[in-house]
């Protein structure tokens, strides 16, 4: 029992140095795999994804603030063009109402000048004798600023006188002429000699035809400088004021509003005045509408591109919301194999620290 004592303790110990290098042999396949498994965590392809992911997504919030930028300049613009048309509108229907209210004053005037240059038959008549086209004596006479009452008081039914070029060459015309007044005046005319007692209605009305009409009467500005006048006037001279108040050397005359031609100078200038404001609001509703066309033309075309706009904006929102899925994806993964590695890591080390204390086990046991 003696002798089988040492042998049977020697096998005890030969068994308990197998165990412990077997134990370190697995300690050691576990060390070099759990080694294994934190590299493999370090060199994990899960970042450089989501590194890519985040570059995208920079790049995708810069696009979206461009869009944003492009989406917020295209409203200014399309509130801008807005206001453009409804300003040039309003503009265009002022000036629309301005050019009816002309045609028609114009149509109403129209009409007095054609009512004081004759009735019907007086014009079928000149139609009939190829003198209907001929021009009027109004329509050469120009009486200065203010002098139209005394040049109408004067001349009265000589305005609608139908200029030819010589007045007996056409008197044979007349035996057909039964009815009405027909008043004929020649192209030229010269106004008789006359004194220098004061100024001459001659010479505040233009016109060639007119002067035969108007020698030998004065013009007063004021019926006192009329009247201081009317004395030294001769049985051929007359003086009219500026209001049409006409006076002989033994007679008067007012006419108001009595003769056809009353106030046929001044709707002949407001007539020509009309023309005048009408051509420029021609030209001004011109420019409008085409002013108005090319913005409300601008309005479509920003319109059109606030829609393309839109689209980009929910593409763009769509990409973004994509990447951002995939960027989270990637974080919980990453945050998966940090946490894996931290086990191992840990793990590692326990392991290591089990080798070094089996290690020195195993070395002890040797020694006995």
């Amino acid at each position: 029992q003696t002798s089988a004592a040492p042998r049977q303790q020697a096998e005890v110990q030969q068994s308990r140095i197998q165990h412990l290098e077997q134990l370190m042999r697995r300690l050691s396949e576990r060390h070099e795999n759990l080694a294994t498994e934190a590299s493999s965590y370090l060199a994990s392809p899960a970042e450089e994804e989501m590194a890519l992911i985040q570059e995208q997504l920079s790049d995708a919030e810069q696009a979206r603030e461009s869009i944003e930028n492009q989406r917020v300049e295209n409203s200014a613009q399309i509130e801008t063009a807005r206001t453009s048309v409804k300003q040039f509108s309003v503009e265009l229907d002022q000036a629309r109402s301005q050019q009816q209210s002309l045609n028609g004053r114009r149509a109403s005037l129209e009409a007095l000048q054609q009512a004081a240059m004759g009735d019907d038959a007086e014009k079928k008549w000149l139609d009939s004798k190829g003198l209907g086209s001929n021009p009027r004596l109004v329509d050469s006479v120009k009486p200065d600023d203010g002098w139209e009452v005394a040049a109408e008081t004067v001349l009265g039914s000589y305005l609608q006188a139908v200029a030819v070029d010589d007045v007996v060459a056409n008197i044979g015309l007349l035996e057909d002429f039964k009815k009405g007044e027909l008043l004929l005046i020649g192209k030229t005319g010269q106004a008789a000699a006359s004194g220098n007692k004061a100024k001459l209605l001659s010479d505040l009305v233009g016109g060639d035809a007119v002067q035969g009409l108007l020698g030998n009467i004065y013009a007063a500005e004021t019926l006192a400088e009329a009247v201081a006048l009317q004395p030294s006037l001769s049985p051929i001279e007359s003086v009219v004021t500026q209001d049409g108040i006409w006076l002989g050397n033994n007679w008067l005359r007012v006419a108001r509003d009595k003769d056809a031609t009353a106030g046929v100078l001044k709707r002949k200038q407001e007539l020509l005045s009309i023309g005048e404001q009408k051509q420029a609001l021609d030209a001004q509703i011109d420019e409008l509408e085409t002013q108005r066309q090319s913005n409300e033309n601008q309005l479509q075309e920003l319109e059109a591109q606030r829609q393309e706009i839109a689209g980009s904006v929910a593409q763009q929102q769509s990409t973004y919301a994509d990447l951002r899925s995939k960027l989270s994806g990637f974080q919980v993964q990453i945050e998966q194999l940090k946490a894996r590695k931290e086990r191992a890591d840990k793990e590692l080390a326990e392991v290591h620290q089990q080798q070094q204390l089996e290690q020195e086990n195993l070395a002890e046991a040797r020694q006995l």
